[in-house]
């Protein structure tokens, strides 16, 4: 209960008429002259309190009718009850009445603080209302939004057809499933064997997709060449701490290699400290004179990574007769370590 409510019980349980004198009352001050006092009940016997004006906070006992507008007070009051002046007429039940009646009023609030609990009643009528709403069908046609829609809404969508796929949802480790097909799609040594191409079919799988594409871009790639073939070779192998060891070779001698194009993988997780790609060209001459390569140069482009296929796609040409040769230099943390190269080029 509010304050406001409160004060509300004290005051009809406290006072029964609030009133204003409507003319001056006698000299003597023993009247006090209210016209509102006719359309009540008599108060004779009642104790009446000035509430403003010289007299307030005088209380004096009624004695006499008070029907007739007019209330005489016994013994006098202090000064004359003039026109404006507020009054309250009290109860005639004894205060510890009064008090029992509003304990009685106050213990039928439901209460719910740190200090009580709620009132029994209260509680057996909030729990009667939503044991019988839990127990009530869900109406055919539910209010739009309502919780009941959405109850029917599912309950209409399991139906026996769905029901075996949501079981086996239910029963699935999806989280796990989903991190071994990330494991799979973006794994740290890549697809160990890529499958041959094929062209997109049922029971194809995105790999083989993926290498159709590829070889389909090859082909096209070659009729924009002017005549070009667009040949590749691919060179594997074990690194030992050679210093600098030729990883891959190739001789010119069918005609001049034009746009080379160098792709290097390297296992292990030191793969790129201290080891550096070069392209050497081998020119004809007496004795041998190997010409490292320096414009554009690997190692200018970028360096190794571990683990990772990096490409380098501005080697150039090699001229027809020539030998071009791709070599690993090393800082002698290289041993173990297992590479690919793969060199495509026009011819």
């Amino acid at each position: 209960m509010e304050a406001g409510q409160i004060k509300t019980v004290i005051e009809r349980a406290l006072v029964s008429f609030t009133g204003q004198a409507t003319a001056d009352g006698n000299a003597g001050g023993t009247t006090i002259v209210c016209s509102a006092l006719p359309t009540t009940r008599d108060f004779d016997g009642q104790k009446v309190i000035i509430a403003d004006g010289a007299c307030a906070g005088q209380a004096r006992d009624i004695d006499g009718a008070t029907t007739g507008g007019t209330i005489t007070v016994t013994p006098a009051l202090s000064a004359k009850i003039v026109a404006g002046v507020n009054f309250y007429i009290t109860t005639d039940l004894p205060m510890t009445e009064e008090a029992a009646l509003i304990t009685a009023e106050l213990a039928k609030v439901p209460k719910s603080d740190a200090a009580v609990s709620w009132n029994a009643t209260a509680l057996a009528a909030i729990n009667a209302e939503v044991d019988t709403s839990l127990d009530t069908a869900v109406p055919g046609s539910p209010t739009a939004n309502s919780i009941n829609e959405r109850v029917k809404t599912l309950d209409d969508n399991y139906t026996s057809t769905r029901a075996p796929y949501l079981d086996e949802l239910a029963a699935a480790n999806l989280p796990a499933d989903i991190d071994t097909i990330i494991a799979e799609l973006a794994g740290a040594g890549g697809i160990t064997t890529f499958p041959a191409s094929a062209v997109p079919a049922n029971g194809v799988s995105l790999a083989e997709v993926i290498r159709e594409i590829y070889d389909d871009v090859l082909v096209n790639e070659q009729k924009l060449s002017g005549g070009l073939v667009l040949k590749q070779a691919t060179f594997t192998g074990s690194l030992a701490n050679a210093g600098s060891a030729t990883i891959a070779a190739l001789d010119a001698l069918g005609g001049a290699m034009k746009d080379i194009k160098i792709k290097i993988w390297i296992s292990g997780a030191t793969a790129g400290a201290g080891i550096t790609p070069g392209w050497f060209v081998t020119r004809y001459g007496a004795p041998v004179i190997f010409v490292e390569q320096t414009v554009p140069s690997l190692g200018a482009q970028h360096t190794l990574a571990a683990a990772v296929v990096e490409g380098y796609n501005d080697v150039g040409d090699l001229p027809d007769g020539l030998q071009g040769e791709l070599r690993i230099a090393s800082a002698g943390n290289d041993s173990g370590l297992t590479f690919e190269a793969t060199i495509t080029y026009l011819q």
